[in-house]
């Protein structure tokens, strides 16, 4: 064979970063080497333990890197960033960062840095974070037709796998391992996504976060154990479907004018499904995020589908002036404070919450862990507002700690709740009432001032505000022609001040336990239940309210 044949062989041969003087010790800087290697255009496979500082390649096309038998270790915060690089592909490889910033700003700041090009794909890496680690490791900024794939990320923060600004990105089967503060993973202003099958636990911050990105699904992911982040959010979601936070109130304006049209401010046409989600503080929360000049709710066409969620403190969260959000065929079992709580004031710039269907989900044990919240709860005042609800067609199975599954009128905010049902054991007649939030009532003394509210077959909550200082107390016969289980509170929506639980047979003497702190009581006398009230704590009002839920069991 000629030496020209021989050499243009070798031009299309795969060739080492150690054929451009890296050692792959683990020791010698080979900075240099993968600079070489990278801008040589050639596929390139790396064995061994390589040194580095920052690794910047600029305007290099068709980079084809194999660090499936590489570890890479560097003291800095960034390890490569690759600048304009076009048909960009990496497969596999550990990289080890450190903290030290080193007077480097912006993507430098990050371990694996893509931005500028165009069809960049990302699979099987391994990005190992200090514990104090402050930096988005994975991070695609303006990338056009995108895939970060099967990639591992441990202790990453502020966003472990970021893409901001581009389209067309596919983020699937990825595991991100404790998360430090921040976001797990981060979409922000991406107009064409997919992000399935990733598997996000045990970190703190949320877990899947959109903010102002469009025309996306988020299917099948798995999110679990995530705790609070107490450094720079003060709450933890799942998922969080946002307004992008760089948003102004004047573009924000404009997006509201064309609700149809991606313009990197709400998040609209998304669909949400098959995703497990539990031991978490939100499951979800719809619209949000804290824009100069106010606090602006959803709004976009959001379609939350058979997803699943377990064992967290609060459902679905929504936030004021959402508007087209649908939530379908999603299992609801044992949250701690209300299934979907839905906030009913008008948000920022008079928008308020429309376009709303609840229909065909299960809730099972909602509200285990406090009472006064409903499985389906409103927040706010804003009723008279309120256009296009429909609630239909859920079930409600094991309510824990309620009156009822929602706390609003629906006849007085002329909503559709057709079609609901409470399911209960065969042993058991568990009668809910849908409608359970009165309105004020003056002081109530003696035992028949609320017979028209109680009687057998129905379950109620009452509610009851005033000045520092009030009392209210109430006085009413427990229904004598069955036996009953009854849970009591006394206190306000954000302290309980005491609860307790009755029991009564045949109009017996109840038995009854109680518990509690503050001024609050509630006391038997034969077969008669007093609840009383303080609507103060000090010299602040912080509103009181008392709650009866009872069972009305079979006669024999």
């Amino acid at each position: 064979m000629s030496k020209a044949l021989v050499n243009k062989v070798k031009l299309n041969d795969v060739v080492s970063v150690k054929d451009f003087g890296a050692v792959g010790d683990g020791v010698t800087d080979d900075t240099a080497a993968w600079v070489a290697a990278l801008q040589s255009g050639k596929p390139i496979k790396a064995v061994g333990t390589f040194l580095v500082t920052t690794v910047v390649v600029t305007s290099v096309s068709k980079i084809n890197v194999d660090a499936s038998r590489a570890t890479i270790n560097t003291d800095r915060a960034s390890a490569f960033r690759f600048d304009g690089c076009d048909d960009l592909r990496w497969v596999g490889g550990i990289i080890n960062p450190g903290d030290s910033l080193i007077g480097l700003t912006g993507g430098n700041r990050w371990p694996f840095f893509v931005t500028n090009c165009s069809r960049a794909h990302t699979s099987g890496l391994t990005i190992n974070c200090q514990s104090t680690y402050a930096y988005a490791p994975l991070t695609y900024w303006n990338v056009n037709r995108g895939t970060i794939s099967d990639c591992h990320i441990f202790k990453g923060g502020d966003n472990s796998i970021w893409c901001f600004y581009g389209n067309d990105i596919t983020i699937t089967g990825n595991v991100i391992y404790a998360n430090e503060r921040g976001r797990a993973v981060t979409l922000q202003q991406v107009n064409g996504f997919t992000v399935t099958g990733n598997v996000i636990k045990d970190g703190k911050g949320d877990g899947i976060s959109i903010h102002g990105s469009a025309n996306g699904a988020v299917t099948g992911n798995t999110i679990y154990n995530m705790a609070i982040d107490t450094v720079i959010l003060s709450a933890s979601r799942a998922i969080s479907v946002e307004v992008d936070e760089n948003a102004t109130i004047a573009t924000i304006a404009t997006a509201v004018a064309s609700p149809y049209l991606y313009n990197g401010v709400f998040s609209r046409n998304i669909t949400i499904s098959d995703n497990n989600i539990s031991n978490c503080q939100q499951a979800m929360t719809i619209g949000g995020g804290i824009i100069t000049g106010g606090f602006y709710g959803n709004q976009g066409v959001v379609n939350i589908v058979g997803n699943t969620f377990a064992n967290c403190v609060q459902g679905i969260t929504i936030i004021s002036g959402t508007n087209q959000l649908s939530i379908t065929g999603n299992t609801f079992k044992t949250i701690g404070q209300g299934g979907i709580l839905i906030d009913l004031n008008v948000g920022s710039g008079s928008y308020s919450t429309n376009n709303i269907f609840i229909r065909s989900n299960r809730f099972s044990d909602t509200n285990s862990q406090a009472l006064g919240y409903t499985s389906i709860h409103f927040t706010g005042s804003g009723y008279t507002l309120v256009r296009n609800f429909v609630i239909s067609d859920n079930t409600f199975d094991a309510i824990s700690g309620v009156a009822s599954w929602t706390n609003l009128a629906l006849p007085t905010a002329s909503l559709n709740g057709d079609g609901n049902k409470v399911i209960t054991s065969a042993a058991l007649i568990e009668y809910e009432s849908p409608v359970n939030v009165q309105a004020a009532f003056s002081d109530q003394t003696g035992s028949s001032a609320l017979s028209s509210y109680i009687g057998t077959g129905q379950s109620h909550q009452f509610t009851q505000t005033g000045s520092v200082g009030d009392t209210f107390t109430t006085v009413f016969v427990i229904p004598s022609n069955a036996s009953i289980i009854a849970d009591v509170m006394v206190g306000s929506f954000d302290r309980v001040m005491q609860v307790g639980t009755i029991y009564a047979h045949n109009g017996t003497t109840p038995a009854f336990s109680f518990s509690g702190i503050g001024t609050g009581y509630a006391q038997l006398s034969g077969g008669n239940l007093q609840l009383k009230g303080n609507t103060s704590a000090g010299t602040v009002n912080y509103g009181g309210f008392y709650s009866l839920k009872y069972t009305v069991l079979k006669t024999s």
